[in-house]
């Protein structure tokens, strides 16, 4: 199954005043298997890689590149309430790294950032069919760490 959380996009942008422009390639599936009927397990992964020109604070131009890059597998169990309705109940624990750099003719500073998380959902879907269903719910996400460190 494949989630709505799926998305996959390039995008430019220029900025004729300053002359800078933007390219970010990104792409995030989201999906899961029912292993029994009950069972689920999945992942998100993310992937991402924006870049481009600009002007500083004195007006020096400036190149900036960046790598994201972080999944979160995860598992759940499909509660049944009724033929047409269910709880699932999933959580995630998520691993991702930035790595960034931005250049000029002054030098060049290089950033890592590495984050970990979890993140619980409890949707309730109804199944409007056997093979369909929809769901909305509260969803939980706490960050358990988040280490920054300049190159």
């Amino acid at each position: 199954m494949l989630s709505s959380a799926t998305t996959a996009w390039v995008g430019y942008q220029s900025y004729s005043r300053s002359k800078g422009s933007t390219t970010d390639v990104e792409f995030e599936p989201s999906i899961d298997y029912f292993l029994v009927d009950a069972i689920s397990i999945g992942a998100d992964a993310f992937f991402g890689y924006p870049s481009g020109t600009g002007l500083d604070s004195n007006g020096t131009e400036t190149q900036f590149s960046s790598t994201d890059f972080g999944i979160a597998p995860r598992l759940g169990p499909n509660l049944a309430l009724t033929t047409f309705a269910s709880i699932w109940l999933r959580g995630d624990l998520g691993f991702g790294t930035v790595s960034s750099s931005v250049s000029s003719v002054s030098g060049t500073n290089q950033h890592s950032r590495t984050r970990t998380w979890v993140d619980i959902s409890a949707p309730f879907l109804p199944h409007p069919s056997s093979h369909f269903f929809v769901g909305a719910g509260p969803f939980l996400f706490h960050e358990l760490s988040d280490t920054q460190q300049l190159h």
